[in-house]
């Protein structure tokens, strides 16, 4: 046993079997996981060394344990518990670890196996903070984003999507089909994947008419582009979208004025002469 116990990188610990838990034993791992010798620690209680905020933690699951003890002897059955916490242990150099400890009963003491997670914390905090980060860009852009599976089906979209189709949530969106639901032409999918096809899976600036909620249309410019599994897939479609309705109204407008102004040089002799 003790043979494990010194080979492990998990911290062993046996502590009695009260409310101050006080370390009996203390494998030698704890050397490179907190920078205590095991000599220093035996006869003092883990509560001395584990957060302020954390210390309930291991209150509560001894009492656990006391408890199950208690049933046990008036009961005669035995009684198994095995939880698992997590808590701050401030090391030699007064550092705060993340610890991650396994309790049970043994016999007439506890037994402890702890390991120290507080790289895969951090690796945690940071993945957590990218995810806020991009969860922001991502509900804050101020383009449409849209992701579609193979078969044409939303599977996500930011707020502002949602906005412009005239829906109030994203849950509204997501499952029904594009070319179906969303094209004023449903067709006009066919011939936008067949593009996107011919141009090796990415079009930009590329002109579609939606259909809004109501039913009335919307002119959209947007650059979209296959997205993959992990063995270079095809799964689905992936891209921006801007409203250019009324770039396109002012477009049409000044198209009309300028055809206006043709037809009446062309129709008007005096015009011609003031030029």
């Amino acid at each position: 046993y003790r043979l494990i116990a010194e080979s492990t990188n998990d911290v062993i610990t046996l502590q009695d079997f009260n409310l101050k838990a006080t370390f009996t034993y203390v494998s030698t791992s704890i050397k490179n996981v907190a920078g205590y010798e095991p000599e220093e620690l035996l006869g003092k209680s883990p509560f001395d060394f584990i957060h302020h905020d954390d210390r309930k933690k291991l209150f509560s699951l001894l009492k656990k344990y006391i408890n199950a003890k208690v049933k046990k002897f008036l009961a005669g059955k035995e009684s198994t518990i095995t939880e698992r916490i997590e808590y701050r242990f401030k090391d030699k150099e007064g550092n705060w670890r993340d610890f991650q400890s396994t309790g049970n009963i043994v016999g007439n003491q506890l037994l402890f196996i702890t390991r120290d997670i507080t790289e895969s914390k951090k690796s945690e905090e940071i993945i957590k903070q990218s995810e806020k980060k991009y969860r922001s860009l991502f509900e804050d852009m101020p383009g449409v984003y849209y992701r579609a599976d193979r078969k044409g089906n939303v599977i996500m979209v930011n707020p502002t999507g949602v906005k412009l189709l005239g829906y109030n949530f994203p849950k509204e969106i997501i499952g029904k089909n594009l070319a179906k639901d969303f094209y004023y032409i449903p067709e006009d999918r066919k011939i936008f994947l067949e593009e996107l096809k011919k141009r090796k899976g990415i079009v930009k600036d590329y002109e579609v008419t939606l259909k809004r909620r109501d039913g009335t249309p919307v002119t959209v410019s947007t650059s979209s582009h296959y997205y993959y599994d992990e063995k270079g897939n095809i799964i689905g479609v992936e891209g921006i979208f801007v409203d250019i309705t009324e770039r396109k109204k002012v477009e049409e407008n000044l198209r009309k004025s300028q055809q206006e102004f043709a037809s009446l040089f062309d129709s008007s002799p005096a015009a011609l002469e003031m030029l």
